[in-house]
C-alpha cells in the first residue's frame, strides 16, 4: 500500500488602512492511496477571507467568508460556501452582538442543503453594585431542493438571564424558551426551561473561622410539548423514557443473563454501543427493561446505510423473559422494516413485536454470512406503537427538581477537623401518557481528619447514598424502580517516618441494598509506598486488595526512576508480573535527544520496541525521527517516520512527513505528505 499527500497553504494579509485589517488564507490538499484492495485520490481546497473594521471605539464590524470544494476519485464532488457577518457595540453600560450566517452544501447525488440564520446577543456591563442582565436570541431555517423536502424547518431560542451578588449571597434566574417547526416530518416542538438558584458565596465563617458553612438551593423546572401532524387512522410511536439496555454474545438464547450496556441508551446515534455486526457466528443478544411502558416496537440504529443485500443477510428473532434469566421465544418472528436517514447517514430497524412486552424482551439478531464492510448498532428505542384517532397527536412532559445542599467544617483544635456535607434532591416527573412519579436522592457524609505527627495522620469517614422512588399513577408500571441505598464506611493512615519516605493504607467497606434487602458488600484496601532512595533514584509501590460476595482479587504496580547521568534517565515499570518494560533516554544537550523503549505484554503476548531521536538541526531547521517494532503473537511490524520543520524566513513554513510500515499482516503502507504555508 501507498499513501502520498501533498498539501499548499497560502496565508496573505493586506491591511487597507489602519483599523481595517483584511486577511485571506488558502489551503490546499492532494492525498493518494494505493494498495492491494484499493486505489483512491482526493483533491481538497479550502479558502478564507475575514474582515475586521473598527468603525468608532465602541463600533466594531466583523465578516467572513469560507468556501471549500473537494473532488474524489469515483466519487461525486463536493463543495460549501459559509458566508458569515457581525457587529458588534461595547460600552460602560452593555455590550450587543448582531450577526447573522449562511451555510450552503453541494453534492452531485444528494440535494442541496442551505441554512441560515441571525442572532442578536445584549449583556449589561454596569457596576457590580446592579444586577447583571443576559439577553440572547436566534433564529435558523434550514431547507434543502429535494421533492419532497428532507430538511424543511424553522427553529427560535429565546434565553435570559439575571445574576446578582450581595455581600456573601448570590442568586440567579435562567429563562429559556425554544421552539422548532419541522415542516419535513410535520412536527413542531416546543421547550421551556426556568433554573433559579441561591447559595452562599463561597462560604459562611464563624468563630474565628474553626467553623465554615456552605449552603445551596436550586430548582429547575422544565416543560416539553411535541405535536405531531400524523393524520387519523395512521400509527405513531410513544417511546418509553426509562429503558435500560443489555447485550451479550450468547448461542444460547433460551437462557443467561445480560450485562448492562448504556451505550444503547445514551442518545448517541453516531457512536456504536460495541456491537458490531460481521460474523455469522455472533448471536447479538440485544436486550431491554422498560419500566414506563408496555412495548411492541423496538427501533434499532446501525452507524451507516445499509445496503439491500446487506438487510437480506439479517435474521431476527425476539424472545420474552420475567426475570431477565429464562427466556422464551415467540413462534412467530417479528416484522422488521428498514428506514434510511440521509440527515445523519444511518439505517432504522423498525422491530414490530407480536406479543407486547411487560417485562425483559431481547432481539437475538445475526448475519447469514460474512459481512465485507461491518457496522455497528449505535442506539436501540423501544415503546408503543398506537393508531391515531385524530389528524394531530400532541405529547407532553414536564418535571421538577429541588436540589439542596449544605457543608459544615469545624476544627475543635488546631490539627483535627470534622466536617459533613448533606444534599437533598427531589425531582417530579409527569408526561401525557400518564407518567407521574417522585424520585428523591439523599445523600450525607462525616468526616474526620486529625493528624498528629509525622508518624500518625488519621482519616475516618462514613457516607450514605439513597434513591427512593415513588409512582403516583396507576398507569403501566411492569417494575417499580426499587429504592437504592449505598454506605460506606473508610479509615485512612498517611505517615512520612522519614524525609524520604512517604506511607498511605486505605481501607474501605461498602454495602449496597435495593427495597431494604441488601444485594452486594465488598471491602478494598489501598496501599501506597513512595520512596526517594539516593537524590536521583526513586521508586514507587502500589497496591490494591479488593473482596465482594463472589471472588477476592489483588493487584500491584512498581515504577523506579533513575537518573543515571546529568542527561541520561532510566524508567522501569512493573504491573502484577504481566506487564513490565523500560525505557532510556538520553539527553546530551538542548538539540538533541534519544529514547529508547521495550514494553512486555504477557497477556496478549505483545512485544514493542521503540526509539525516537530529535534534532535541532539548526534554528530554522528541526527534525525527528522514530523506528518501532511490534511483535503480537509472532506477528512482526516494522513502522519508519520522520518529521521535518524548516522555516527559512518568517513568511515560509514547510513540513515534511513520512512514514513506512511493513506489516505481516496487512502488508506495506507508504505515506507522505508535504506542506508548504505562506504568509504575508
Amino acid at each position: 500500500m501507498a499513501v502520498t499527500g501533498l498539501s499548499l497553504c497560502f496565508l496573505p494579509g493586506i491591511t487597507s488602512g489602519q483599523g481595517q485589517p483584511f486577511t485571506a488564507t488558502g489551503n490546499l490538499i492532494y492525498r493518494n492511496l494505493d494498495s492491494e484492495d484499493e486505489k483512491n485520490w482526493n483533491f481538497d481546497q479550502n479558502y478564507n477571507l475575514s474582515l475586521t473594521q473598527e468603525c468608532t471605539s465602541a463600533l466594531e464590524f466583523n465578516s467572513n467568508f469560507r468556501y471549500s470544494y473537494l473532488m474524489e476519485k469515483d466519487e461525486d464532488d463536493s463543495s460549501r460556501i459559509n458566508p458569515y457577518a457581525n457587529l458588534s457595540l461595547r460600552n460602560d453600560i452593555f455590550s450587543s452582538t448582531l450577526g447573522i450566517n449562511y451555510d450552503r452544501i453541494e453534492n452531485s447525488d444528494q440535494p442541496i442543503y442551505d441554512n441560515w440564520s441571525w442572532d442578536a446577543t445584549w449583556f449589561s456591563q454596569w457596576e457590580e453594585t446592579w444586577p447583571a442582565l443576559r439577553f440572547t436570541y436566534n433564529e435558523s431555517y434550514s431547507k434543502d431542493d429535494a421533492s419532497p423536502h428532507q430538511r424543511d424547518s424553522k427553529s427560535t431560542l429565546l434565553n435570559t438571564g439575571i445574576y446578582y451578588e450581595w455581600r456573601f449571597l448570590e442568586a440567579s434566574y435562567d429563562y429559556r424558551l425554544s421552539n422548532t417547526d419541522d415542516y419535513a416530518r410535520n412536527t413542531d416542538s416546543q421547550n421551556q426551561h426556568h433554573n433559579a438558584s441561591l447559595q452562599l458565596s463561597p462560604s459562611w465563617t464563624l468563630w474565628d473561622n474553626r467553623v465554615s458553612v456552605s449552603l445551596s438551593q436550586r430548582g429547575t423546572y422544565n416543560h416539553d410539548r411535541t405535536k405531531d401532524k400524523i393524520g387519523a387512522g395512521n400509527d405513531y410511536f410513544l417511546e418509553a423514557r426509562q429503558v435500560t439496555g443489555f447485550y451479550a454474545l450468547d448461542s444460547s438464547p433460551d437462557e443467561g443473563k445480560l450485562a448492562v450496556n448504556h451505550a444503547l441508551t445514551d442518545k448517541n446515534y453516531q457512536v456504536g454501543a460495541g456491537i458490531e455486526i460481521a460474523d455469522p457466528i455472533d448471536h447479538h443478544n440485544i436486550g431491554f427493561l422498560a419500566r414506563d411502558r408496555a412495548v411492541n416496537r423496538m427501533q434499532v440504529y446501525f452507524d451507516r446505510e445499509l445496503k439491500t443485500a446487506e438487510r437480506d443477510k439479517l435474521t431476527w428473532d425476539f424472545y420474552l423473559s420475567d426475570d431477565g434469566e429464562e427466556w422464551h421465544k415467540l413462534p412467530t418472528p417479528p416484522r422488521v422494516a428498514y428506514e434510511f436517514d440521509p440527515e445523519e447517514v444511518l439505517t432504522l430497524a423498525v422491530v414490530t413485536i407480536n406479543t407486547p412486552v411487560i417485562h425483559y424482551g431481547k432481539l437475538v439478531l445475526r448475519t447469514t454470512t460474512n459481512i465485507f464492510d461491518p457496522f455497528q448498532v449505535t442506539e436501540i428505542e423501544v415503546g408503543e406503537a398506537r393508531i391515531a384517532t385524530s389528524d394531530t397527536v400532541e405529547h407532553t412532559f414536564e418535571n421538577w427538581r429541588s436540589e439542596t445542599s449544605l457543608s459544615v467544617s469545624y476544627m475543635p483544635i488546631e490539627n483535627w477537623t470534622l466536617s459533613t456535607h448533606l444534599s437533598y434532591d427531589y425531582e417530579h416527573r409527569e408526561n401525557s401518557e400518564n407518567l407521574d412519579e417522585d424520585e428523591i436522592e439523599t445523600s450525607y457524609d462525616l468526616n474526620s481528619d486529625y493528624y498528629l505527627n509525622r508518624y500518625f495522620w488519621l482519616t475516618l469517614g462514613i457516607s450514605e447514598n439513597r434513591t427512593d422512588y415513588k409512582n403516583n399513577s396507576n398507569a403501566f408500571n411492569a417494575y417499580e424502580n426499587p429504592d437504592e441505598k449505598n454506605r460506606s464506611y473508610t479509615a485512612g493512615w498517611k505517615a512520612t517516618p522519614i524525609d524520604t519516605i512517604d506511607l498511605s493504607l486505605v481501607y474501605t467497606h461498602s454495602e449496597d441494598y435495593e427495597d431494604g434487602d441488601k444485594t452486594d458488600t465488598s471491602d478494598n484496601i489501598n496501599f501506597n509506598l513512595a520512596a526517594q532512595i539516593y537524590p536521583d533514584v526513586s521508586a514507587d509501590f502500589s497496591g490494591y486488595w479488593n473482596k465482594n460476595d463472589e471472588e477476592s482479587d489483588f493487584t500491584w504496580h512498581f515504577d523506579l526512576t533513575a537518573r543515571l547521568t546529568e542527561s541520561t534517565t532510566f524508567d522501569c515499570y512493573n504491573d502484577n508480573m504481566d506487564r513490565y518494560g523500560m525505557s532510556l533516554n538520553w539527553r546530551p544537550s538542548d538539540i538533541f535527544s534519544l529514547t529508547s523503549r521495550i514494553d512486555r505484554d504477557d497477556e496478549s503476548d505483545t512485544n514493542r520496541f521503540s526509539n525516537n531521536i530529535s534534532w535541532v538541526c539548526t534554528e530554522t531547521l528541526r527534525s525527528s525521527f522514530n523506528y518501532n517494532l511490534t511483535d503480537d503473537q509472532g506477528s512482526l511490524d516494522h513502522l519508519f517516520s520522520y518529521n521535518l520543520n524548516w522555516i527559512p524566513c518568517d513568511l515560509i513554513t514547510i513540513i515534511n512527513n513520512f512514514s513506512y510500515l511493513e506489516s505481516e499482516e496487512n502488508g506495506r503502507t507508504i505515506s507522505w505528505n508535504v506542506q508548504l504555508s505562506l504568509r504575508y
